[in-house]
């Protein structure tokens, strides 16, 4: 595998993922009155610590999509 097929597949790793990001953020947001009864059913959590169980999936989701997708994206495109 050449450096340029690697920049091209973390490039497309982090469009892929970071879409992801993006739709995950945009359900939880969007959908959350409808998906805190069921989330609760299953859970048995109240809807506060859903909340934090939801905003610590998304920066937990960000943090990995920093460290493994974007940043060694980066690091190949300057390298390259």
């Amino acid at each position: 595998m050449t450096l340029d097929m690697l920049v091209s597949v973390f490039g497309w790793m982090t469009l892929i993922n970071g879409g992801l990001l993006l739709l995950a953020t945009l359900a939880l947001y969007a959908m959350r009155p409808k998906i805190i009864p069921i989330h609760q059913s299953v859970a048995d959590l109240d809807a506060s610590a859903l909340n934090r169980a939801y905003f610590s999936y998304l920066s937990q989701f960000k943090l990995l999509w920093i460290f493994l997708n974007f940043a060694p994206w980066l690091a190949l495109v300057i390298v390259t």
